[in-house]
């Protein structure tokens, strides 16, 4: 009995407690259901909320961008009219020159074909005219063929003939003329020189016989009768000096001295007045012919640059000998002295030299300048006469060359003792 009380009480207990458990669990799956429905319900009031929320803000920003479509489609509005109106403006304009350019298109059109129609006319009369001229002009010309008897091409060859025949006789008289006047104003030239030349020979031929004192030319007298002459023949340069150049300067000179000759018509008047023209005119003319003959044949030789330079009047001829040399014209005073003494030295010294002699000798025969002054340059170019410049110059340079240190006098006087000696340089 009690066992079975137990088992009974033990029974009825555990049905209590199952039943209390599942009460407590049907008491929490209440609780955890009610606060999951409150919570539901707070969840759905927070997201009406917010759904309320985003709608307003949603609601306010349509209606801004409807706003500012609004105003963005009326400015936009707003150009286009402007752009329109301007354009129509724009095309208003252009229609009005377009009118204007047809109107003016229109008239310019008109006044042409008026023009037109003046030039028709003008033209059919000109051909008219033209007809009746040549109907004139054929009959005057068969007149004249029968008067004549010379056809059209006759009567050409005859007129042409004839202005030609006036033509060249009225040229020939204005060269005669011309000639006539060239020739006459370089005689009273010549002659003015030659006056000055005379009198100042003269007056230096009484001093030396009366008080045996010869005065030289002032500078300005020498400038002036050396200085106006000192001019060659036109083109004498290019025809006689540079065609034919030569090495040896003398013999350039002796060529156009001769040629110089063809240029005078008095040249072979042996009268005092004409022969001191010539030698004055020689005189001013030998530095041309020494400095244009060595640039000719620097340039052909030796294949230099030729430079040629004309004169200076108002120079000295050892001025103007160096001005010509020189490219670029320059030089010093003290080079012009040196030249001016040398050439001085040169032309005094005495009157028995073998030059001089030539010249009193071929002068005694009757022969005129130009062959004397020839004769005389051909003997001053021997080596033993004015050649020896020459010579003088192969020595110094034969010296250079065999003479190694000039500064030792014994070695320098050596070598001047074997050429006196004839033992060096030419041996002669």
């Amino acid at each position: 009995m009690d066992i079975i009380s137990l088992v009974i009480g033990a029974l009825a207990g555990a049905v209590v407690g199952i039943g209390a458990f599942f009460g407590i669990s049907s008491a929490v799956k209440r609780a955890k259901i009610k606060s999951g429905k409150l919570k539901i319900a707070s969840a759905e009031e927070e997201a009406k909320r917010i759904l309320e929320a985003g709608k307003k803000d949603a609601d306010a920003k349509k209606k801004d961008m409807i706003l500012e479509a609004k105003e963005e489609v009326l400015r936009l509005r707003n150009e286009a009219e402007r752009e329109i109106k301007d354009r129509r403006a724009e095309v208003a304009r252009q229609e009005r020159r377009l009118d204007q350019k047809e109107e003016n298109l229109d008239r310019k059109t008109e006044s042409l074909e008026r023009k037109n129609e003046q030039l028709d006319e003008k033209l059919k009369k000109n051909d008219e005219l033209r007809e009746k001229i040549e109907e004139v002009l054929a009959g005057h010309l068969a007149k004249l063929e029968e008067i004549s008897g010379l056809s059209v091409e006759e009567a050409k060859d005859e007129l042409l003939s004839r202005v030609e025949a006036e033509a060249r006789h009225e040229l020939a008289q204005k060269l005669d003329e011309l000639e006539a006047q060239f020739k006459e104003e370089s005689e009273a030239k010549a002659r003015n020189l030659l006056s000055l030349a005379i009198q100042r020979c003269a007056a230096d031929h009484v001093a030396e016989a009366t008080i045996s004192v010869v005065s030289l030319p002032s500078e300005e007298m020498n400038k002036k009768l050396i200085g106006n002459c000192r001019t060659l023949p036109s083109n004498f340069a290019r025809d006689v000096i540079m065609k034919a150049p030569s090495n040896d300067i003398m013999n350039s000179m002796t060529r156009s001295i001769l040629t110089l000759a063809s240029y005078d018509e008095r040249a072979t008047e042996t009268t005092v007045s004409n022969a001191l023209r010539q030698c004055i005119q020689l005189i001013s003319e030998f530095p041309l012919l020494a400095v244009y003959g060595y640039h000719a044949y620097n340039y052909s030789e030796n294949m230099d640059s030729m430079v040629i330079h004309r004169p200076d009047p108002s120079l000295s001829t050892a001025e103007n000998f160096l001005m010509m040399l020189r490219p670029d014209k320059k030089y010093t005073a003290t080079e012009a002295k040196v030249l001016d003494t040398a050439l001085i030295l040169h032309m005094e010294h005495g009157g028995g030299n073998n030059s001089t002699f030539t010249t009193r000798v071929i002068t005694s025969s009757g022969s005129d300048t130009y062959s004397t002054m020839a004769a005389a340059m051909s003997s001053l170019k021997g080596p033993k006469h004015g050649g020896a410049n020459i010579k003088v110059m192969e020595m110094m340079e034969d010296i250079r060359n065999h003479v190694s240190d000039f500064a030792d006098k014994d070695e320098v006087a050596n070598y001047l003792t074997k050429i006196i000696n004839k033992e060096a340089f030419d041996k002669k």
